[in-house]
């Protein structure tokens, strides 16, 4: 098996988000010792499974997506993952006919989930997934949240990506009508985050190999379930300390979990 997995075209404003999740995914893929090519709006033809991903409104509401179904070879199965591609799952879907699945998460269980379901010939009707079917939500037994063993972007060099785009959590205790999360809360929420020693590993490995000292997490609620998340925020900040680590970062959180 052959996993082709395609991001948008970089422009500036939206830097590293979308990259960081086709890192996500290809170290799912690559664990599983199956060959993985990454492109920038670009096809790898004689591949069997197509990932994109759509973290944005406007590579939805774009040509991204059609443009990039057209050009994928026929039998092939084609999903998309990103914040946006859930949100705006219908209208995916409606994108082309070659779409099999949408994906509400980026997590490993459903990675591998997809990629047993091709190799058996089985449909994308599986947790984790918006397909024409339907909904199909996640396991109550939760998820495991990728821990990026490579940042492949990082390679094109600090002027394209100065900064370095980390995730270590999935959850939000809010269901805000106006979030690309609203009706996915319940889902996204079971417990899935990085401890802070995992985040201070991310950090100390993307310094020591591509020599990065700015951060942005791009969890929709860094400080999450007051408690669990306030004392992770303290012992992350610890670890930052005591590893002497000198480095910047930004993070998102509700006002009421400060």
């Amino acid at each position: 098996m052959r996993v082709n997995i395609i991001r948008p075209k970089w422009y500036a404003q939206m830097n590293g988000f979308n990259e960081q999740l086709q890192d996500e995914l290809y170290t799912v893929v690559s664990s599983l010792g199956i060959e993985v090519v990454l492109t920038e709006e670009e096809i790898a033809l004689d591949c069997q499974v197509y990932f994109l991903i759509a973290q944005y409104r406007e590579e939805v509401m774009g040509n991204f997506i059609d443009k990039m179904c057209k050009k994928c070879p026929e039998k092939s199965c084609i999903g998309v993952f990103g914040k946006a591609a859930r949100a705006f799952s219908e209208t995916v879907l409606r994108k082309s006919i070659n779409i099999d699945f949408v994906a509400t998460s980026c997590c490993k269980e459903l990675v591998v989930g997809i990629l047993r379901n091709v190799e058996c010939g089985k449909n994308m009707n599986i947790p984790g997934t918006i397909t024409r079917d339907g909904y199909f939500p996640l396991e109550e037994s939760g998820r495991e949240i990728i821990k990026c063993t490579s940042f492949k972007y990082l390679e094109e060099g600090k002027r394209k990506y100065p900064i370095c785009v980390l995730s270590s959590s999935h959850i939000c205790e809010g269901n805000c009508y106006f979030c690309e999360r609203f009706g996915f809360s319940k889902e996204l929420n079971k417990k899935a985050y990085k401890s802070a020693k995992d985040i201070a590993d991310e950090i100390e490995f993307v310094i020591q190999k591509y020599g990065r000292r700015i951060f942005a997490f791009s969890d929709d609620n860094f400080i999450f379930n007051e408690k669990e998340g306030v004392e992770r925020a303290y012992k992350l900040a610890d670890e930052i300390f005591k590893r002497n680590l000198k480095i910047r970062y930004t993070f998102e959180c509700r006002s009421d979990s400060v």
